[in-house]
């Protein structure tokens, strides 16, 4: 029986620290795993006021060095992000010539695929994360403050699940940085750190402790699972280009304010219709402004912590699809239920990809319309064709005459203007005959015409 008990005691005393062997075992498989397919992705943001290097990490998804990086912008024009290269991390910095396949507008993540031979560990996604609370799970990253972005490891436990609307994993220790894989004890890829929130932290200052909001650049607390992602790396983009994102041609969706529910008696979540624009999908399909959605191909709008985040998420659901999908829609329309199809188009051109034009010597930026400005701007000036001036350089020519951000330009030297290839064929031929002649600029600004006259040699 004293044996027994003895033995017992000594199992006892062992299993923990067998308990940390299994997993010292497990993180250091996971760090082998995963170290070779890490990177460092740099490239050259070229814009018409200058341009700038930006650095970041990625991990290879295929053996023919395709990797994956958040460090991407969706919205800057891809004709303007040049001189891909990929870096192998450690202190001989390897460099390997690269180019863009493609970004996806939705989630952000851009792929690049090295031009040139090496030989990359691949990190293999898996389709679900079986995610749980009080999982443990591993993150591996290069540190980016070194030279020579040694790889380190970051490890928690899973504490919260969020829903902002995507799904957000929020870790009770700390994790790598941007673009680091995340893996379960079973050596499964089931997640990336990417989107992280604010932290509320207590700092003392004179007047006692006050809240701060703050977030780390080198440690990570959240991570978004694979289920958010993983439908992209079904479908990775190869083009060059930012995918198109589908659109229904509504300009806005809202919750249903409360009284309004109360009216209808309506007892479930639901999306309000805001601004349906014309000959686009949504018009075509019968929907029209203060129609409410109810239910999306037979399935009832998700319920989530408020109806503003259940509206956040059906926006959410809506961009995961494609271009072509029909959706069956059932609504509301003047208090009735109705059913409505709506077939996806593409979102048109946005803001961000109108062409451009700067002029160094008067120091001015514009860009050209398109279809969007007048729904996203509601001023009188969005609707008279023109070109919208997105910048003037401080003290330079165009700042000394008096033109602003947002103005609309109509006419310059009394030539009417509604391509940036116009605008810049009258300036570049005024400052080709004289450095000095004045140009004159027909503006508009608040709903008022007025003439600026800019002097080149100001």
């Amino acid at each position: 029986m004293k044996r027994c008990i003895a033995l017992g005691l000594v199992l006892l005393v062992m299993g923990p620290a067998i308990a940390q062997g299994d997993t010292a075992k497990t993180l250091a498989d996971i760090t082998a795993k995963a170290s070779g397919s890490l990177a460092v992705v740099e490239y050259t943001v070229e814009m018409e006021t200058g341009s700038r290097n930006v650095t970041g990490q990625a991990v290879c998804i295929a053996a023919n060095g395709v990797f994956l990086t958040t460090s991407l912008d969706s919205r800057l024009p891809v004709e303007t992000l040049k001189n891909f290269k990929i870096t192998v991390p450690g202190v001989d910095r390897k460099e390997l010539k690269a180019k863009l396949l493609g970004v996806d507008a939705w989630t952000g993540l851009g792929f690049v695929q090295a031009t040139e031979k090496h030989t990359w560990q691949v990190v293999q996604f898996s389709r679900t994360s079986g995610i749980a609370l009080g999982q443990e799970v591993a993150s591996i990253g290069l540190l980016m403050g070194d030279p020579a972005r040694p790889v380190c490891l970051g490890r928690g436990f899973a504490a919260s699940k969020l829903r902002v609307p995507g799904d957000l994993v929020y870790v009770a220790g700390r994790l790598t940085g941007a673009c680091s894989p995340v893996y379960a004890p079973d050596g499964r890829a089931i997640g990336i750190v990417g989107r992280q929130l604010f932290l509320p932290f207590q700092m003392p200052t004179r007047r006692g402790m006050v809240p701060m909001r703050l977030r780390s650049q080198q440690e990570s607390a959240f991570f978004t699972p694979v289920e958010e992602f993983v439908h992209v790396l079904e479908n990775i983009p190869s083009d060059g280009k930012v995918a198109r994102l589908p659109w229904m041609g509504v300009n806005r969706f809202e919750a249903v304010p409360k009284d309004l529910a109360d009216i209808l008696k309506l007892d479930k979540p639901a999306v309000k219709v805001d601004e349906v624009i014309p000959n686009q999908p949504a018009a075509k399909g019968g929907l029209a402004d203060r129609d409410i959605i109810i239910e999306v191909d037979g399935k009832p709008i998700e319920k989530l912590a408020t109806p503003e985040l259940s509206v956040r998420n059906f926006v959410r659901k809506l961009m995961r699809m494609r271009t072509g999908t029909v959706l069956k829609l059932k609504i509301l329309s003047g208090g009735k239920p109705k059913d409505v199809s709506v077939t996806l188009g593409d979102m048109p051109k946005r803001p961000s990809e109108a062409k451009r034009y700067f002029n160094r010597a008067i120091g001015l930026l514009v860009r050209e319309k398109v279809m969007l400005d007048e729904f996203l701007d509601k001023s009188e000036d969005a609707r008279v064709p023109g070109l919208i001036v997105l910048g003037v350089v401080k003290s330079s020519p165009s700042a000394v005459a008096g033109l602003k951000n947002g103005d609309v330009v109509t006419n310059v030297n009394n030539q009417p203007v509604k391509t940036i290839q116009m605008l810049q064929q009258i300036v570049e031929k005024s400052l080709a005959t004289s450095r000095t002649a004045p140009i004159n600029f027909l503006i508009r600004r608040d709903a008022q015409a007025q003439v600026i006259t800019v002097k080149p040699g100001n």
